[in-house]
């Protein structure tokens, strides 16, 4: 595999570089975690199909199921708990549950609670046949000839905002119709999976096209979509089961989604029911970077927060609000400033035998990332480097992401740099006493 650094690796490999000795993975499990790491395959397929809970729905900036996967592996064990405090679209829940760990994920962005929720709810058989009767009721529930009802608080707050067009009304009218007919459902499990695959539909038919489909190719997309979920959902669960037997861990909730956001995850009491986290796993806002986490670009330039109203989950905030302040001024100082109370409000909540492990990219690396390593040093981490991981020679695991190409620009959220796709795997610990 070619490197994706600047420069080929000299240190031997499986040596740990810093303070950080204790409890070191296996050097197979750290060539594993490279290996998921620099592969090149597909995030998800799409809209193609639905092979997993982890194409449910597409939540940017994700990292890879292997990834996550092969980062679970190799710093915890079965039965301890990892946690992601810039949840997302869920990929380490996920895993982390297949693995038999206790997850916890916690986010400031409702949409990413609603999407990791749908993504990680273990169904039982009633929640199932439930989803399946709705969904043999689509051709009936769904019709062009009859206007929907939407309520007036989504309306007036805006949350419709560019789906009245001549050519977006009828989509929105549609999804209004499935919307409406969710509460005769009459199972939570089975509202949420639906309700997930009238987001996916509508993020497909509405999120960066510029030509949208007919109200019967919507109605043929959706009961697809909700077919292959359902059909996933029931093998996760299956899975699911089966891990939960291999690692028991008590009563303790297995996976527990917050909407929460940094800092502040120290102070919430549902922490204080779990362990320590063996593992924190998350992949933050990156400095300089616009990502749109909360928004559909309807016709592939006007955001809408749509998808709140689909999800029935509150928007209300502006594009810094989920980004750290990511781009809010040129010099990034409100970015770092909340990186660093975001990243000390987390060392109250991890231990010395806590690992952290993030994925991170830049719009400048070497201008931000000895700036982002400094906000984690004052956060009373240290990072640790391993040799079985290294691809670069600065003793890093760097990254190319094909084809990623994200808004750098500083004003005008436009603007790509092929910079944007590189990102590198940071690994941390607490600073032990000695080098405090």
């Amino acid at each position: 595999m070619t490197p994706a650094g600047p420069e080929a690796n000299t240190k031997r490999p499986g040596r740990l570089v810093g303070a950080c000795e204790p409890s070191r993975p296996l050097m197979v499990d750290l060539e594993t975690v490279r290996e998921a790491t620099v592969q090149q395959g597909y995030l998800s397929l799409g809209t193609r199909r639905t092979g997993s809970v982890h194409e449910f729905y597409r939540y940017p900036a994700r990292f890879t199921p292997d990834f996550a996967r092969s980062v679970v592996n190799a710093f915890s064990q079965p039965g301890q708990v990892v946690l992601d405090p810039f949840v997302g679209g869920g990929t380490t829940l996920v895993e982390s549950r297949l693995a038999g760990r206790v997850s916890i994920g916690a986010d400031v962005n409702e949409l990413a609670v609603f999407v990791t929720e749908a993504k990680t709810i273990v169904h039982t058989a009633v929640s199932l046949d439930l989803a399946r009767r709705w969904l043999v009721e689509i051709p009936r529930t769904l019709s062009g000839n009859r206007r929907a009802v939407v309520d007036s608080t989504w309306t007036e707050a805006g949350y419709l905002l560019h789906l009245g067009t001549v050519n977006t009304w009828r989509i929105r009218n549609v999804i209004a119709q499935a919307l409406e007919s969710l509460r005769t459902i009459g199972d939570w499990r089975a509202e949420r999976l639906v309700r997930c695959a009238v987001l996916r539909t509508g993020q497909w038919a509405l999120d960066m096209r510029e030509h949208f489909p007919s109200i019967n190719l919507f109605r043929d997309k959706l009961a697809s979509t909700l077919g292959q979920m359902i059909d996933v959902a029931e093998k996760y669960a299956d899975a699911v089961l089966v891990a939960d037997r291999l690692a028991p861990n008590g009563d303790l909730a297995r996976t527990t989604i917050l909407q929460q956001g940094l800092p502040g995850l120290s102070s919430n009491s549902v922490l204080s029911k779990y362990p320590t986290p063996s593992l924190i796993c998350t992949s933050p806002p990156y400095p300089g970077v616009y990502v749109n986490y909360h928004r559909w670009k309807v016709g592939g330039r006007k955001e809408s927060p749509a998808p709140y109203w689909v999800a029935n989950c509150l928007d209300g905030h502006g594009m810094s609000h989920y980004t750290l302040s990511a781009k809010a001024s040129p010099t990034l100082d409100p970015y770092f400033e909340r990186l660093t109370a975001a990243w000390t409000d987390l060392a109250r909540i991890a231990s010395e035998s806590t690992w952290v492990v993030q994925l991170v990219g830049f719009s400048q690396a070497s201008r931000d990332l000895p700036r982002y390593l400094k906000a984690m040093e004052a956060a009373g981490f240290e990072e640790c480097q391993f040799g079985a991981l290294a691809t670069a020679g600065d003793g890093r695991l760097w990254r190319d992401v094909p084809g990623r190409r994200w808004w750098v620009a500083a004003a005008a959220n436009e603007g790509t740099a092929p910079g944007t796709g590189r990102e590198v795997v940071l690994v941390h610990r607490l600073r032990t006493a000695g080098g405090r």
